[in-house]
């Protein structure tokens, strides 16, 4: 019973898998293969394919509706629930069946229409080189009588309503909810209007930013013969910055100008801060 139940489970997810994964290959076939004659034989494959799955679901079908006496008659309940719900996943695996061999039929249906078309602009394209399109067809007066402007939109046209109609007819009542509807929806949405800005948030407003001359940093650091972080550790600012700031511009000036300072594997500490020694060259 366990090997009956695995073998008619293993069929059924089996024939889901091979559906799904077969109705995206065929999708992605169309879509992104450029080769029509390529395209053209992979989508016959795969209707190949599709009729050997629905093969094994008639077959599978066969030995369930043959052996329906001894699946009723059986006491394993395990058993009974199984071919039910493989029943149905073959019926429905079916279903996606028909819509992939529907689809594969309306694919090779516009594979060979694209074909034909391009067979005909090819020729066209010959002829032009030739200079012989005027002489063998008609081109002309095919292009003359087309005046078709795709790319422009549709007019519309708006038929007005008489008054006769809306006093008079029924179905004038529709019409009038629908106004009513739509000028409630503008007054809702006139009512939720933000405030006027307050004045205080347009008023002009200055933030003084501290910002540091690095090329005066450097001229001067590069006419003395101490190291950088003591240079500007004891450095005399128009406003004296704290610890953080001058660490801070102590890491601007080795990453900006590496080539106009020597490194060194040497470190030395100042208030418990660990730094490399730099010199200028």
């Amino acid at each position: 019973m366990r090997e009956i139940r695995h073998t008619f489970k293993s069929i059924d997810n089996a024939t889901r898998r091979n559906v799904i994964d077969l109705k995206r290959i065929v999708d992605d076939t169309y879509k992104q293969e450029p080769n029509f004659k390529i395209k053209e034989l992979r989508l016959k494959d795969f209707d190949e394919k599709a009729r050997l799955i629905g093969e094994l679901i008639r077959q599978t079908e066969h030995v369930i509706d043959e052996q329906t006496i001894f699946f009723s008659s059986v006491s394993d309940y395990g058993l009974k629930q199984t071919v039910s719900e493989v029943r149905d996943g073959l019926r429905e695996s079916a279903h996606g069946l028909i819509a992939i061999t529907a689809q594969i039929i309306e694919y090779l249906n516009r594979i060979e229409y694209q074909s034909r078309l391009v067979k005909r602009v090819r020729q066209l394209k010959y002829l032009r080189d030739q200079f012989m399109i005027e002489q063998a067809t008609n081109v002309k007066e095919v292009m003359a009588q087309t005046n078709t402007v795709w790319m422009e939109s549709k007019p519309k046209y708006v038929t007005r309503v008489s008054l006769d109609f809306l006093r008079n007819e029924d179905a004038a009542l529709e019409i009038l909810d629908n106004i009513r509807k739509r000028l409630s929806k503008k007054a809702n949405i006139k009512s939720r209007l933000a405030e006027k800005i307050d004045e205080s948030y347009l008023e002009e407003q200055t933030e003084t930013a501290r910002a540091f001359n690095h090329q005066e940093l450097l001229n001067g650091f590069l006419a003395q013969s101490s190291d950088l972080f003591y240079y500007l550790w004891n450095y005399s600012f128009t406003e004296t910055p704290d610890k953080e700031l001058r660490l801070v511009l102590f890491l601007q000036m080795a990453s900006q100008y590496p080539e106009q300072m020597r490194f060194t594997t040497e470190t030395k500490t100042i208030e418990n801060i660990e730094y490399p020694i730099i010199y200028p060259r």
